[in-house]
């Protein structure tokens, strides 16, 4: 299966239903969410986001060194697939899709697996089933590109993100887990995509 081409994109509509109860009424929301490769137009937006979302978790703890790597999409499209999720037209988060291991975004990946950088949503958005969309469709791709299992790190404070990866079936790997010079530590999560029921 060919994966189509960069003026193509790759387009996803995922429809979300979050149902509830209040005062005995029954609720509804449902969001369209749609999930494609960034253009070029929209890669300030997505800097954007994305810094928001890790500064609204780490503050200060994010670094300025950090913050500029996050604002350079177009750097990081170079070599990899940056997603974007759209809702009313609007960026509401993005992730990275890294399927070579020789990109200098690809962070301790083994033979066969791809690695997820970068997932963030904007934090008026959150709780819409934005992340999961974006990590829905890296998985697809992961599937198509015959890659044999999904690698990430997720910092300490991201325990949001964290039931989000379990959730698809992400197992912990302690023994990958990366201690950073700052001594926070970078947890790690693999996806066995040949075992996975997804």
């Amino acid at each position: 299966m060919s994966r189509p081409t960069k003026d193509e994109g790759l387009a996803l509509v995922v429809v979300y239903g979050e149902v509830g109860r209040k005062g005995g009424w029954r609720l509804t929301r449902v969001t369209d969410i749609s999930i494609s490769e960034a253009t070029v137009s929209q890669y300030e937006a997505v800097g954007s986001v994305v810094v928001d979302a890790y500064k609204a978790l780490l503050g200060e703890g994010l670094g300025k060194s950090y913050e500029i790597e996050l604002l350079d999409v177009a750097r990081r499209a170079q070599s990899c697939l940056v997603i974007v999720a759209l809702i009313d037209n609007v960026v509401a988060g993005s992730i990275t899709y890294v399927n070579d291991r020789e990109s200098p975004y690809a962070e301790s990946l083994e033979e066969g697996e791809v690695g997820l950088r970068m997932l963030a949503v904007d934090p008026k958005l959150q709780g819409r089933g934005v992340a999961k969309a974006l990590v829905r469709h890296c998985i697809d791709l992961a599937l198509v590109d015959g890659a044999e299992a999904i690698f990430l790190y997720s910092s300490e404070p991201m325990v949001v993100a964290h039931g989000i990866y379990h959730s698809f079936g992400f197992e912990r790997i302690p023994r990958r887990d990366f201690k950073m010079k700052d001594g926070g530590m970078l947890l790690a999560f693999r996806l066995d995509l040949g075992r996975s029921s997804l």
